[in-house]
């Protein structure tokens, strides 16, 4: 599958959606085993406790499933391949790729319109920052309530 949306980083030129694609995060499981997932699918990533929850789109049949895994949200945020994604609120990260609107207080994802992702006050300027950086070419649109 090609990515929908490319985007290149300013600093090293990087094309963020190609990273991703060719990245395999491997998902320990809290019932035990691993998931191998691409990148590209994680919608977004939520803190509960200890275990940190993933949303993950399935292309086969289009829905969003979610998938518990045993490490702190601390622990994933540091892994290589979530460099495309971006801490928004204390307990949630989020593919850049997936945002499509954000307003002042939460922002929405492809395939989870749903689930508004809230960003955090202390977050804000970094999310903006970070999507301007990367010049995302889909529209983010900033939406006053």
């Amino acid at each position: 599958m090609q990515p929908v949306h490319l985007c290149a980083c300013p600093d090293c030129g990087t094309n963020l959606a190609v990273i991703q694609l060719g990245l395999i995060i491997s998902l320990p499981l809290s019932g035990g085993g691993y998931r191998d997932v691409c990148c590209y699918y994680i919608r977004c990533v939520k803190a509960m406790d200890e275990y940190t929850q993933f949303y993950i789109f399935e292309e086969h049949s289009k829905e969003v499933i979610t998938v518990m895994v045993c490490r702190s949200l601390r622990t994933i945020e540091q892994q290589e391949c979530m460099k495309g994604f971006v801490r928004v609120h204390r307990s949630y990260m989020v593919n850049i790729l997936h945002v499509c609107c954000h307003y002042p207080t939460h922002l929405l994802l492809n395939n989870l319109p749903e689930m508004p992702i809230p960003i955090g006050d202390n977050n804000r300027d970094n999310f903006i920052e970070f999507v301007e950086k990367w010049k995302i070419k889909k529209p983010v649109s900033i939406i006053s309530p």
